[in-house]
């Protein structure tokens, strides 16, 4: 069995891909961090393997030992047949462009991606592509839907947001079948809450106390500071009169003065080598995007919005990020997911939109919105933009329905009673309470649903954690996301490996 490893780069990663050379996957293409790998390269691990750095790769240049001249352009009937995914590709080529690539250069750029990534995969035929996450860059997102169009087996697996500890494995974002198919026959069977982990208990009966604070971490105060830490262009005056009272003051400065002349390596277009000095002036100019729009918002806020009223909540993405794209499609933009919600509203409800202060603390926020965004939004007369200091829980439970992309929220409001609109794919698409929409009917046929009384049946909500209880993985994709789980890195990495082994069948050898 052939496969290709695409972003295996942190050591858990490195772990499972010994793991699954353990069992029998041999690892014909490898594409990752090369501060990773070419420590296994030094090493002598995975002779045959053809490795690939994610810096050559975002850029178009070919693996070490590979010529693309060998392989013809992509003709007219292969971008014809990838046309739907070319958007989504070209939107996230912003998030790696610091120097305005012309759009005719990015173009070319991802028509490059395909003539070599579709001769790789003739050249190579691996029997499945493996990928660490829901591709979500330029080119990966195209090794994905190449692999698919040549009936490559892929493999993904994601963490499941607020539930600690659990992976979903698929071959396609947009179907979760392995836990539908679960989620059906245990409807079938018959499901009670005492079925459920003790540790699903819990998060479920959280989840149900309107007196708890289920916060996501990346919701939480500290983790916005520290966020916001790295747009920082100099050091914070709480930073240097630490160092004044520690005596440090000196010596910090002339570290810092030091670094500001390193040379750095980044994952982008252009002028991937740059001064650190360089770095700040750039995320200078980023901030004073990020002000203009902050600003703006400031001036349109609701701070007392009347919960009283029938309304619609609408917790915003944070963006760009995988969740809005490629899992949202069109609804990337959430200003049309907001008009889509705000045409189909029955007459005297309103929307309330909160934004993700992560959009202003995170250095790419600037990405993700742009001035006179809350502007359009705001020009609709039943959409109101309220302050993101309100309680989502609080909103969540007053709310008429809660609608989002793929966000958290979604989830968290069923199991508070509150039905949900989704408008992308996420893993609890399907689950009781969730109604999946595409445009202004399906939102009409889900309102009027809502306003003759509808109300979620909660054991087919624990019906579905169910679901998820028989089919997810324990473990975490990084150590990033571990939290509070039992789990240690190498029992994830064992989890995860012998799931993958599983997925690709008895023809591993």
């Amino acid at each position: 069995m052939r496969v290709f490893l695409i972003n295996y780069s942190r050591p858990m990663e490195i772990d499972i891909a010994r793991r699954l050379r353990a069992g029998g996957v041999e690892i014909a293409y490898w594409l990752g961090a090369k501060e990773y790998y070419q420590k296994l390269v030094a090493a002598g691990e995975f002779s045959g393997t053809v490795f690939h750095s994610t810096y050559d790769a975002i850029n178009g240049a070919p693996a070490p030992g590979i010529d693309p001249a060998q392989f013809p352009p992509a003709d007219k009937q292969l971008i014809e047949e990838l046309g739907p995914y070319e958007s989504a590709v070209l939107d996230m080529m912003e998030g790696f462009d610091h120097f305005h690539m012309p759009l005719l250069k990015k173009q070319h750029l991802y028509y490059t991606y395909l003539r070599y990534w579709q001769g790789v995969l003739k050249t190579f035929k691996p029997d499945a592509v493996l990928f660490a996450d829901i591709p979500h860059t330029p080119y990966n997102f195209v090794i994905y839907h190449l692999a698919r169009k040549n009936n490559i087996k892929t493999v993904l697996y994601k963490h499941t947001k607020g539930i600690v500890g659990r992976l979903l494995f698929f071959e396609d974002f947009t179907d979760y079948r392995e836990l539908q198919a679960a989620y059906a026959s245990l409807l079938k069977q018959g499901f009670r809450l005492d079925n459920l982990s003790a540790e699903l208990r819990t998060y479920y009966a959280k989840h149900r106390d309107p007196q708890a604070d289920n916060t996501l971490y990346y919701r939480k105060t500290k983790y916005l500071v520290d966020k916001a830490k790295q747009s920082d262009i100099l050091p914070r005056w709480s930073t240097i009169v630490r160092h004044l009272r520690q005596l440090t003051l000196w010596s910090t400065t002339y570290k810092y003065l030091r670094m500001m002349f390193i040379k750095v390596r980044l994952i982008r277009f252009e002028r991937q080598f740059t001064f650190v000095w360089q770095e700040r002036i750039l995320q200078y100019r980023r901030n004073r995007i990020k002000k203009r729009f902050h600003a703006e918002f400031k001036g349109l806020v609701e701070d007392n919005p009347d919960l009283a009223q029938k309304f619609v909540y609408v917790p915003l993405h944070f963006q760009p990020e995988c969740a809005t794209n490629p899992q949202g499609n069109i609804f990337k933009d959430q200003i049309l997911m907001l008009e889509t919600l705000s045409y189909a509203l029955p007459p005297g409800w309103v929307i309330y939109a909160k934004e993700n202060e992560i959009q202003w603390s995170w250095p790419r926020g600037y990405l993700g919105r742009y001035p006179g965004y809350y502007q359009t939004v705001a020009a609709n007369k039943n959409i109101r933009l309220i302050s993101p200091r309100i309680s989502t829980f609080t909103l969540m439970e007053k709310a008429q329905a809660v609608a989002t992309v793929t966000g958290t929220a979604g989830w968290e409001a069923v199991m508070r009673g509150t039905p949900a609109l989704l408008f992308g794919h996420t893993w609890y698409n399907g689950a009781e309470g969730v109604f999946t929409v595409s445009g202004v009917a399906d939102c009409r046929s889900v309102f009027e649903k809502i306003a003759r009384g509808y109300a979620i049946d909660q054991g087919k909500v624990v019906t579905f954690l169910g679901a998820l209880q028989q089919v997810a993985v324990a473990g975490y994709p990084s150590k990033r996301y571990k939290g509070d789980s039992a789990i240690t890195e190498s029992e994830s990495a064992r989890n995860i490996s012998e799931k993958i082994l599983h997925i690709l069948g008895p023809h591993v050898s």
